[in-house]
């Protein structure tokens, strides 16, 4: 299975697609939900651009070719949705408001992220994250202090938050 267009499906249930090694492209124009897993591991997977609204956790864990994703309805980046996608480098969601546990790890291509309605970023979100070096939230009201946990590039003056949450994050925040 290299390609999939579904355009009457509405829902993607949990594990659907999971270690579809093969899967290079999806079409589903009117999806309004993916589940959990439903992508993991569909090492093949280049792009992704589905006018989803919910997305589960791990949907596209694991994708080891997925480079570009675009959610533009995604109101959350669930916990490990694009976990361990190493070679991810693009990512447009949005309307998301909160970024999940674990969300980002190990996006290891990912080097600049911009989130306009972010406000808030949850444990461990963008662990692993080694070539991250720019970060916009320009709504920020929350970040846990581990967030950005081994993102080494990741400085104080490339980080785009408001100044009332930046301020009150530890030194430790900023370290290597």
């Amino acid at each position: 299975l290299e390609s999939v267009w579904l355009p009457k499906v509405t829902l993607v249930a949990t594990d659907t697609f999971k270690n579809c090694f093969k899967l290079v492209h999806i079409s589903m124009p009117v999806v309004e939900s993916v589940g959990e897993r439903a992508f993991y591991g569909c090492k093949s997977l280049r792009s992704v651009s589905l006018d989803v609204r919910d997305v589960g956790e791990a949907a596209f864990s694991n994708c080891a070719r997925l480079r570009v994703v675009s959610l533009p309805r995604a109101s959350v980046a669930s916990a490990h949705i694009f976990g361990a996608c190493t070679m991810l480098e693009s990512v447009s969601m949005p309307v998301a408001t909160r970024v999940c546990e674990l969300a980002f790890r190990l996006c290891e291509s990912l080097t600049a992220v911009s989130l306009p309605v972010v406000e808030s970023v949850e444990s461990h979100a963008f662990r692993g994250c080694w070539n991250l070096e720019t970060v916009s939230l320009p709504r920020l009201e929350f970040v846990e202090n581990d967030a950005f946990e081994g993102c080494p590039r990741l400085s104080r003056d490339n980080f785009f938050a408001p100044d009332h949450v930046k301020n009150t994050l530890p030194a430790s925040f900023w370290r290597s």
